[in-house]
């Protein structure tokens, strides 16, 4: 309710509302004074000297023949007159002044906040505690304690005020500056007031403005601006990185909502260490103007390495992650080449290799593997001689073979990244030579006679040729 000024008010009044009513208020109340996903912007609570804050004219002490001030106090150094009663629910020290019409109001008394910067955000109000004491004396409607603001120098407007009851001897708030009580009364304790302010800008400035008279006591405290954000993240997510080589991979993001505004980046990052950030390598895809999925490359990895990947998006509110994924490269197949067989026989020979590259990691595997076929494999017939430490030439026994059969043969060596093989070359084993006897020689003449012989095993290959030779 409001009601001119040189109207008596009567906090008692009682007032009939509705259920619906008062929770309305009540909600009203809450997002009015708490705001909703507020930041504080500044802060100016006196509890060190000048910080935050100029005043004009420059302070003025209390003493005992002239119990007129203009300071800041703790209410005990310097020592108030004539109450020394405020109290603030807000560290030690505040503002405080009393008696500030010796000169009819010529003389301006301000308490100017530094600018503080508003760039970018809305729902922009002003907070601050306020007490007001007084005697006997009669406070005249002209006096006040008014809260200011100035957008980006365009000139101060009275957002709210304070004003003097000359029935009720308080000062009283006049929430809109229109003259007329409609508010709370000042206390001695100080209490908190909050203001919104209509306008948004870049830079914004707050200013208390005095004017009371004799045995009249104000004091402020805890003066802030408090804004909402007009920014907003973006949300990304991470996918699982596929195309993953030995040196390069792909990774993989979605972004789901843009933030406000537009992100100017986004992309991948990764590190071998956890929970990576633009701050390690990346791969910025630049600006993004809609919602959706999108790769980054990974690149100059090392072999067989863990890698932790998080995709981002970054607006002038910061940079959003999505959940960490991790991935590990490939390995480096090791290099081996395969020399002649040699100390052929029937059924055995010696193969032999060189590791020329290990490969990352080391082998886990290396030898020689035949087949009847060609290009043998390690499924085939092989002679594994375990890991391989360093690069050099090796041998494999090649065993359980045929004779007189052709057999393919390569080198090999195994590591994560695979099962690399030299060329391939052949070899054959060794015949089996046959068997035969010498039996008596029969149907003896003058000039002929009859050999006997007898094939006990043919070999390998069957002979190709057989029979009696003789000499003298």
């Amino acid at each position: 309710m409001k009601r001119e000024i040189n109207r008596i008010m009567h906090p008692q009044r009682n007032i009939k509302l509705k259920g619906y009513q008062i929770l309305l208020f009540v909600v009203f109340l809450i997002i009015t004074n708490n705001g909703l996903g507020q930041t504080t912007l500044q802060t100016v609570d006196f509890e060190t000297d000048g910080s935050g804050y100029t005043v004009s004219p420059s302070e003025s002490n209390a003493n005992t023949s002239n119990p007129d001030y203009w300071i800041r106090t703790n209410g005990i150094i310097p020592e108030i007159f004539p109450t020394n009663g405020f109290s603030t629910s807000n560290g030690d020290y505040f503002f405080a002044i009393e008696d500030l019409d010796y000169d009819r109001g010529v003389t301006k008394h301000t308490l100017t906040c530094d600018a503080v910067s508003v760039s970018g955000y809305s729902n922009l109000q002003i907070k601050l505690l306020a007490g007001g004491t007084t005697g006997t004396q009669t406070i005249e409607p002209t006096k006040f304690l008014k809260i200011e603001y100035n957008m980006d120098g365009g000139g101060w407007v009275t957002r709210a005020q304070f004003i003097g009851d000359n029935t009720n001897r308080r000062y009283y708030e006049d929430e809109d500056a229109d003259g007329i009580i409609d508010g709370s009364v000042l206390l001695s304790a100080l209490l908190e007031f909050t203001y919104s302010i209509p306008v948004t800008g870049s830079s914004l400035q707050v200013r208390i403005y005095f004017y009371c008279g004799t045995s009249e006591e104000l004091a402020v405290d805890n003066i802030r601006v408090l804004g909402v954000s007009a920014n907003a993240d973006p949300t990304v997510t991470t996918q699982s990185v596929t195309s993953i080589a030995a040196t390069t991979a792909t990774g993989n993001g979605n972004i789901t909502d843009l933030g406000v505004p537009n992100p100017t980046s986004h992309g991948v990052c990764w590190s071998t260490s956890e929970n990576p950030t633009t701050a390690n390598s990346k791969d910025d895809k630049g600006a993004a103007l809609s919602t959706g999925a999108f790769t980054g490359s990974i690149t100059s990895l090392s072999a067989n390495t863990t890698y932790y990947v998080r995709a981002f998006a970054t607006n002038t509110a910061g940079t959003a992650y999505g959940a960490q994924v991790s991935f590990t490269t490939l390995g480096v197949a090791p290099a081996v080449t395969t020399q002649a067989v040699t100390s052929i026989a029937a059924t055995t020979a010696t193969g032999n290799g060189n590791i020329t590259d290990l490969g990352i990691p080391n082998p886990t595997a290396h030898g020689i593997c035949w087949n009847t076929g060609g290009t043998p494999t390690i499924g085939d017939s092989k002679d594994d001689k375990g890991a391989a430490s360093v690069t050099g030439a090796f041998t494999g026994s090649i065993t359980s073979l045929s004779a007189n059969t052709t057999y393919y043969v390569r080198a090999f060596a195994t590591n994560t990244a695979g099962t690399a093989y030299g060329a391939q070359v052949s070899f054959t084993t060794l015949g089996v030579a046959p068997a035969v006897t010498t039996q008596a020689v029969t149907s003896i003449a003058a000039t002929t006679a009859t050999g006997n012989g007898n094939i006990t095993d043919l070999g390998i290959p069957n002979p190709t040729a057989h029979g009696i030779c003789w000499n003298t």
